[in-house]
């Protein structure tokens, strides 16, 4: 047994993962993640062995690349940075309809998923910016089994792990182009994955560089209707690198008014504010409200 774990470690990535499971149940057993040492490992399964446990002994995948983990089940598909698919077992997982999270991905990462939706089937996976294991591919599954037919709803909610992992603005402006909402053109320089752009071009060739943090922060990192070196904007504004995931770089709009729509409690409408302009110093609280246009203006770069 040390000779054939010896021989994964070698042909993989230098360590392996202990799995074991027993005949009437398959889930909460024993996990164990990233053993470097064959000697190790096959003692480990001995021991499990003698506990009555069946185990499966596999190459580590690093899912601290900048990919994610994840299930996929009923339509519905949760997943999480920095974690194997028992990220769902966790608080803070992101949550999407099968449709939208496997469009996401795309935009984020380049490649389209392998995540097939297939009915009364749930479906472990990771994806990966680089490809990887034995296949050389970008998605792994770790998993598949028959389960009973099952819908999920699932409504995007954040802030989540992956929406901190790009960046709180990034994630929702990402959201809103995925549901075809404008969102002008949109570049992101991200500290976890490589660039990767979406939104509709404005036509007016001008650039904001744009901070995303984490999580929102209103007012407190720079936002300026201009180009600027982005690595050296997160190193001035973020010298630690835990608060800012990414940097912006988003077309212009020849805007004639800009403001904010506002929930409201115990209405069925939003508030709605705004001024003249771009707004620069209205979102930044230090212009009030104006009395805005009852008709509507087009969109016209959309």
């Amino acid at each position: 047994m040390d000779t054939v774990i010896s021989a994964v470690i070698a042909s993989g990535t230098g360590t392996v993962n202990v799995r074991s499971f027993l005949p009437d149940r398959d889930k909460g057993s024993p996990f164990y993640y990233g053993l470097g040492n064959p000697h190790e490992a096959a003692a480990l399964v001995r021991s499990l062995a003698a506990d009555g446990y069946y185990t499966i002994v596999n190459e580590t995948v690093d899912v601290s690349d900048g990919g994610v983990s994840g299930v996929s089940l009923g339509g519905a598909v949760e997943f999480s940075p920095d974690d194997t698919p028992r990220a769902v077992e966790k608080q803070g997982t992101a949550a999407l309809p099968h449709d939208l999270a496997t469009r996401l991905l795309k935009v984020v990462y380049g490649f389209d998923p392998a995540l097939p939706w297939r009915d009364g089937e749930r479906l472990e996976f990771s994806v990966h910016p680089e490809r990887v294991g034995f296949m050389r591919e970008h998605t792994i599954w770790w998993e598949t089994e028959q389960v009973a037919s099952v819908t999920l709803d699932v409504t995007p909610r954040w802030p989540n792990k992956f929406s901190r992992h790009i960046g709180d603005k990034t994630y929702g402006l990402l959201i809103t182009h995925l549901l075809d909402l404008p969102v002008p053109r949109t570049t992101v320089i991200s500290r976890r994955v490589a660039p990767f752009t979406f939104g509709t071009p404005t036509g007016t060739s001008q650039f904001w560089t744009r901070t995303a943090p984490r999580e929102q922060t209103p007012g407190h990192f720079s936002t300026l209707p201009y180009w600027v070196d982005p690595f050296r904007l997160l190193q001035q504004e973020d010298t630690e690198g835990d608060r800012l995931a990414s940097v912006l770089a988003q077309e212009a709009v020849d805007a004639l008014w800009s403001g904010a729509s506002i929930p409201t409690q115990g209405d069925s409408e939003d508030l709605i504010e705004g001024v003249r302009g771009t707004g620069d110093n209205f979102m930044l609280g230090a212009a009030s409200p104006a009395e805005l246009p009852r008709r509507s203006y087009p969109t016209y770069w959309r």
